[in-house]
């Protein structure tokens, strides 16, 4: 529990362009990371919750997710702030997604606030576990919705995802498991003791 903002993955991820000398720019860059938690953030008026990150500026989040309890004064389910600032070239949230429960004064879906042109592209969250039916970007779908692949628009389910319960990446998987899965869409796998 911290007394201000808490995140599930990471309180801040963020970078920098310099256009004089682009080759010392830095970008922040979360790629295929999961947070499967409790996230609780203190009393205080400002303080915020969010099931992956508070904030993202200049940075790049992709095929991520957040899974758990998120609880604090205010609580999104995947991040607080998604920003692009006078430092920064662009920011981009693309195919992740939330399914975590929110318990909190104010509730936001996948995104609480979405800044200077940031993306938001193939991003989810889960209206019925969050209790959360607005968001600043993403797209809310039904529980139902999320455990079905069909609704991960342009999402690489035969090599980055796989489908559980809801999507899950697949280095999470065991060889075992990656092999029914094959078997499952057709692939003709022997497996051996």
């Amino acid at each position: 529990q911290s007394q201000y903002n808490s995140a599930g993955f990471v309180n801040f991820n963020s970078g920098f362009y310099e256009s004089q000398f682009p080759e010392s720019s830095v970008q922040g860059y979360i790629s295929e990371c999961m947070s499967l938690c409790t996230v609780t953030s203190g009393p205080n008026l400002n303080s915020s919750a969010a099931g992956f990150a508070v904030m993202n500026i200049n940075a790049v989040i992709e095929n991520s997710y957040a899974l758990g309890n998120v609880s604090g004064r205010w609580a999104a389910a995947f991040a607080i702030l998604h920003s692009v600032d006078q430092f920064g070239k662009d920011a981009k949230c693309v195919n992740c997604y939330s399914a975590c429960s929110l318990e909190a004064v104010y509730k936001r879906g996948f995104l609480s606030e979405l800044r200077n042109g940031a993306v938001v592209q193939s991003c989810y969250w889960d209206t019925q576990t969050s209790g959360a039916y607005s968001s600043a970007g993403g797209a809310g779908k039904t529980t139902a919705q999320m455990q079905t692949q069909g609704t991960f628009v342009g999402w690489n389910f035969s090599q980055t995802w796989t489908m559980v319960t809801y999507p899950s990446l697949k280095w999470e998987i065991s060889p075992l498991q990656a092999q029914i899965d094959a078997a499952r869409d057709g692939d003709t796998v022997i497996v051996q003791p």
